[in-house]
């Protein structure tokens, strides 16, 4: 391609980039915009009519006390205040831009990844790619009891809730940033995939704390799976050079060291989250407290069936595994990716809250970043495999479009239920 073919592709993908973007804001305003006059299954009216008009009296700690995760209701007050829009409206727009900042940031890891693999992807297709993920939703079949899209499925992109939604942004970067700065540790020969990080490391660790730390008060939920599930990879690899007396041994616990101090404002924000939450009242009050549960006792009032319900949920990443089990278990990518989940499944199995809050399964939503962070990679996999020279490339070729059915499959589902919300 010359100079001049490539200038052209290149502006159509910046235009087709801005079409798409203005399309994204208008499906997710609209949808907004019916959760708010409708109630239901959405948690928008609770946050924006309940808990925001706290935030707006003198007594403003009133409402942090009700929710100290309280980024997303931060930026709807800016709206209002600043831009003297409806709360409605200020609601739609603060959410609006979250999921903008997750798409676009999702066309840079695909652009990323794949200029990795050898080939980077063009902006348009790029663009399409990305758009579906950010809609994609848990295979439904009206003839299967599995609960629907959200109650016993669960999606990685909980629409009806503004605070899951917008904390994807700060998941998606929070894992890119780890997967670097844990690849660089292990040698001058590793290639970054997103980061360059051997370049500032500095920078870029100061970086991970404050994205950490922000996903901490826009939910809390992402970071108490993630922050574990990255330390269990860590001590893991710790320990391996540990038994086999490796010479690298002090180098890394220093790094490990450097990583647990980058998740300290995280930890401790969420300490005193937990705090206001389950012993000083907030917005549980004396209703309930933090319990352990029997075995998917949380995840059974919604369905008969939780396996078929994590089949339908994550039908595409539980492909890609079967299809590629040695990335999943060596790559660092991988291997953080299968622990956020398998630690977001079990707090969802085993944690729940007293009471009638036992219902709100407000322990879910680490299970809903762990999907995210399991499709993430899932995806990133199969644009690899799609660059990939094999031996027996006719098998490959047809491995990756069965994946890319999958992926087509959930992303249908998905616009099937904008559709009938």
């Amino acid at each position: 391609m010359n100079t001049s073919s490539a200038q052209a592709s290149r502006r159509n993908g910046y235009l087709f980039t801005i079409a798409a973007s203005l399309l994204l804001l208008y499906l997710n305003y609209e949808y907004i915009s019916r959760q708010i006059r409708l109630g239901g299954l959405g948690d928008f009216p609770a946050h924006l009519y309940t808990l925001l008009p706290l935030f707006r009296t003198g007594e403003w700690w009133k409402g942090w006390m009700s929710a100290p995760h309280c980024l997303w209701h931060l930026t709807t007050l800016f709206f209002y205040q600043v831009f003297r829009l409806p709360l409605e409206a200020a609601a739609c727009y603060a959410t609006c831009v979250y999921v903008l900042l997750h798409y676009l940031t999702l066309i840079w890891c695909i652009q990323k990844i794949t200029a990795y693999a050898g080939e980077e992807e063009s902006l348009i297709r790029s663009n399409v790619i990305a758009f579906g993920f950010t809609f994609a939703q848990a295979l439904y079949f009206y003839w299967l009891d599995a609960g629907s899209r959200y109650l016993g499925s669960f999606s990685m992109n909980p629409m009806h809730n503004p605070t899951q939604m917008s904390v994807r942004i700060f998941g998606i970067l929070c894992f890119c940033l780890v997967i670097d700065l844990l690849g660089s540790s292990s040698g001058e020969t590793y290639r970054p995939v997103f980061f360059h990080v051997a370049l500032h490391r500095r920078r870029y660790h100061i970086l991970l704390a404050v994205l950490l730390f922000l996903s901490v008060v826009m939910k809390p939920t992402f970071a108490e799976m993630f922050i574990p599930a990255v330390a269990f990879c860590m001590l893991g690899t710790l320990l391996r050079k540990l038994i086999q007396k490796k010479d690298d041994c002090v180098t890394y616990f220093k790094h490990c060291l450097t990583m647990l101090l980058c998740s300290v404002p995280a930890l401790l924000y969420m300490l005193v989250q937990y705090l206001v939450f389950f012993f000083f009242g907030g917005s549980y009050g004396d209703e309930g407290g933090l319990i352990f549960t029997k075995w998917l006792e949380v995840w059974k009032l919604f369905t008969d069936n939780v396996y078929l319900s994590v089949l339908l949920g994550m039908a595409f990443p539980i492909y890609m595994i079967v299809i590629d089990p040695r990335f999943f278990c060596k790559s660092i990518m991988g291997r953080i990716s299968l622990l956020s989940y398998g630690i977001g499944f079990l707090e969802a199995a085993l944690l729940g809250e007293a009471g009638d809050r036992l219902s709100h399964a407000n322990f879910i939503w680490p299970l809903m970043s762990g999907m995210l962070i399991l499709w993430f990679t899932a995806l990133m996999r199969l644009l690899m495999l799609e660059r990939a020279k094999s031996e027996n490339s006719r098998r490959q070729t047809v491995l990756v479009n069965i994946g890319w059915v999958f992926f087509a499959l959930h992303v249908l589902c998905g616009f099937l239920f904008l559709a009938q919300r």
